[in-house]
């Protein structure tokens, strides 16, 4: 900053603003000042209202709705009969968890086959179908999918729900102030090129030159 404005204080000095161009580059930058001025004036007072932002919501709680989810647990092994061997031990009193963590291929078997939380469409259909089906706390029977055969264990659901119009408040208004903007902006554009009138100039096609080794470009010796 200083130094910014010990060339500025230099500059005056020497007069630097009488220099060839000068005056030109300000008329230019000024230009661009008085546009960006003119569409920061033509947008200023354009913002959505909160009754636009309540009405966008309840007209679009598609967007706004968090899907069903899923908390499960599962043994996958290769064949049905050590599937069904293993159900039994469960059954039996063995730990769910740690019958994935001695049976089960899936790397998920060191956190004792849990999954975490999942949505439909993130699991190969035959899992998900089984899965989204149980009752929390309760095994599916084995379940065969492309990667093998599976016990499933249901841990917890989350249904589906709507995100509240104060969370998104904010976001929505962004998005709807942004579109209302753009809107009188080209609107007042459209008003502008009625106002004052307007000469689109094509520029001319060059002329067609002439191959070189045509008779017109060869040089007689």
């Amino acid at each position: 900053l200083v130094n910014r404005e010990l060339l500025f204080l230099w500059g005056e000095t020497e007069k630097v603003d009488a220099q060839e161009g000068f005056a030109e580059d300000l008329a230019r930058l000024r230009s661009d000042l008085i546009r960006d001025y003119a569409v920061r004036t033509i947008i200023a007072n354009v913002s959505a209202t909160d009754e636009e932002v309540k009405a966008f919501y309840e007209g679009n709680q598609d967007k706004f709705t968090t899907p069903e989810k899923i908390r499960a647990r599962h043994v996958l092994v290769e064949t049905e009969d050590e599937a069904k061997k293993i159900l039994e031990e469960i059954r039996g009193g063995k730990a769910f968890e740690d019958a994935a963590k001695e049976y089960s291929t899936c790397p998920s078997k060191e956190d004792g086959g849990d999954l975490k939380f999942f949505v439909r469409g993130q699991m190969v259909p035959e899992f998900e179908d089984a899965a989204f089906a149980l009752e929390v706390g309760s095994m599916s029977d084995p379940v065969k999918s492309q990667f093998g055969w599976h016990i499933i264990k249901l841990e917890e659901r989350q249904p589906s729900s709507v995100v509240p119009l104060e969370e998104v408040a904010g976001e929505i208004k962004t998005m709807l102030t942004q579109k209302k903007q753009q809107e009188a902006f080209y609107a007042k554009l459209e008003e502008l090129h009625k106002q004052y009138p307007v000469e689109i100039v094509k520029a001319a096609p060059e002329a067609e030159k002439k191959p070189e080794g045509t008779e017109e470009s060869k040089v007689s010796d």
